[in-house]
Parts: C-alpha cells; sequence; structure tokens
C-alpha cells in the first residue's frame, strides 16, 4: 500500500512538471529569438485591480506609512491587433486595439490604437493614439500636474500626451522593447514633452490565471518633472515574453485628491496590476 501512495505521489508531481514546462516554453537562452507577436487577429483579455490607499500626508511609501481610507476599482481589458495598416501610404503598422470596461457598471472607460511596427532592434509603437474619455467631468485627482479622475485615465494620459502635442511629426516612432532581450539593457525614448529610459531588469517566473511564463521585467523611468533624474514616486514594469505582456505593476506615490477649487483634500498611493486571464497568439 505505502508503494501504491509513493507511486501515486510521484505520478501527480510528474504531471505537474510538464504542465509547468509546457505553460513556460523557452527559458532566457531563447531571448534573441523572441519578439513581440504583431499578427492580426492575435488577442489578449486582462483583469486590472486598482487599490488607492489614502493618506493625511505626502511621504516615503514604506512599513510605517499610515492609511486612513482605501478604494478598490476593478476591471477588464481586451486588446487585439486588428488589422495591417500604411501611415502616410508609405509606413507599415500594426493596428493595437483596447477597451477597458468595468465589469459591474457596463462602462467603457476608455478606447484607444496603438500603431505599432517591429523592426530589427525593437517593438515601436508610432507616435499617434486615440483615446475616449469624458473631458467635461470634473477632475478630483493629481498626479504630477496631471488631472484625472481613475487610474485608467492616468495611464492613459501618460501613453497618450504626445499625440496632442506634436503636429509637426504625428508618425514618430516611440521605442517600446528592444531587441534582442538582454537583462541590463536599457534604451533611452524622447516624447515632445519629457522623455524616459526602459530598461530590462531582470527575469520573473509569472503565473498568472493564463499560465506560468517565464517573463522579462521591463521597467520605465520616467522624468515627468525634467530634472534630469529618474522619478522615484512612480514605478512602472511590464513583464514580457513571447507571448506578449502578461502582466503590468504601475504603481504612483503621493497623488492628490482636490475639491472643485482644486485645494488638496489629502495624499493616497496607488498600486495597479494588469493579469493576463486568456490569450489567442498566432507567433
Amino acid at each position: 500500500m505505502e508503494n501504491n501512495q509513493t507511486n501515486f505521489k510521484l505520478f501527480i508531481l510528474a504531471i505537474f512538471a510538464l504542465s509547468v514546462i509546457n505553460c513556460t516554453d523557452y527559458s532566457e537562452d531563447d531571448a534573441p529569438d523572441i519578439i513581440f507577436p504583431v499578427s492580426t487577429g492575435n488577442t489578449w483579455n486582462y483583469e486590472t485591480s486598482s487599490y488607492l490607499y489614502f493618506k493625511p500626508d505626502s511621504g516615503t511609501v514604506d512599513a510605517n506609512t499610515v492609511y486612513t481610507d482605501t478604494l478598490s476599482l476593478y476591471s477588464t481589458i481586451h486588446r487585439e491587433i486588428i488589422k495591417d495598416t500604411l501611415l502616410n501610404d508609405t509606413l507599415p503598422a500594426k493596428i493595437l486595439y483596447s477597451v477597458e470596461t468595468e465589469p459591474d457598471l457596463k462602462q467603457q472607460n476608455y478606447y484607444s490604437k496603438e500603431y505599432l511596427w517591429n523592426f530589427e532592434d525593437g517593438l515601436y509603437r508610432y507616435h499617434t493614439d486615440l483615446i475616449k474619455k469624458d473631458n467635461t467631468e470634473k477632475k478630483k485627482y493629481r498626479f504630477k500636474n496631471i488631472a484625472f479622475n481613475n487610474i485608467s485615465e492616468l495611464k492613459a494620459i501618460l501613453n497618450t500626451r504626445t499625440s496632442d502635442n506634436d503636429k509637426t511629426y504625428p508618425w514618430k516612432l516611440i521605442k517600446m522593447i528592444g531587441y534582442p532581450l538582454k537583462v541590463g539593457s536599457e534604451w533611452i525614448t524622447e516624447y515632445s514633452y519629457t522623455s524616459f529610459v526602459r530598461k530590462i531588469i531582470g527575469t520573473e517566473t509569472v503565473i498568472t490565471p493564463a499560465g506560468t511564463f517565464f517573463t522579462y521585467k521591463i521597467r520605465t523611468f520616467w522624468d515627468l518633472d525634467e530634472n534630469g533624474i529618474p522619478d522615484d514616486d512612480m514605478i512602472s514594469i511590464d513583464y514580457f515574453c513571447g507571448y506578449g505582456i502578461v502582466k503590468t505593476y504601475i504603481e504612483f506615490q503621493n497623488c492628490t485628491h482636490t475639491d472643485e477649487f482644486n485645494n488638496i483634500l489629502g495624499y493616497f498611493d496607488s498600486f495597479d496590476t494588469e493579469m493576463l486571464t486568456n490569450f489567442k497568439v498566432d507567433l
């Protein structure tokens, strides 16, 4: 009986090991062959969790931070490569369509279109994006002079502010992921209003509802103050593998809560995670 139980346990462990290997699919040795999958028809679905932790004052976020209230927000995001196109009749691009929806309210927070293309040295996004948002509603939050009503809107603004500011070169290229993937590699991206550095800071095995993936952690170092020093109150990390982005983590520290006259009512820290739930990718 004991031998049978031992054999059964070994069988279960073997099945589990095989499932992990099948979900992981590749290792760091395969990095030179990994690019963002931009085939038309590829889709990704995510669950987003945003947690706002309110506090009476601004300051460093650590174990001693005292929060007085919390607000939890949830949404789903659908992204899809919907078609090929030519910009200015000459520049090939793939259109990535995204829509975020609050399940309870069945209300779309935003939709956007990004124009992507894989070059030999990386995935680039052309300098354009379309956003749907209510510009008439009073913005109740602020982060570094950016007014917003929810974290989805703040993320969309950070990704698209240049579209409205640079009319002279509407198809400016922004390097999003550098190839080949290598821990420690970094690249500078120039926006019309600021610049940021993206760097592969390490690797991590990420468990999601869609599976287990060996990923490269790509961190964005913003400089919204334009003082030449990366902002230390904003953390943005994409977890990337050959199937695309499987997880995104963004942290905003010391956002302000304001009244209708822009008087500060308090501060809060925001912790936002997008987690891949399912996908269909043609590699």
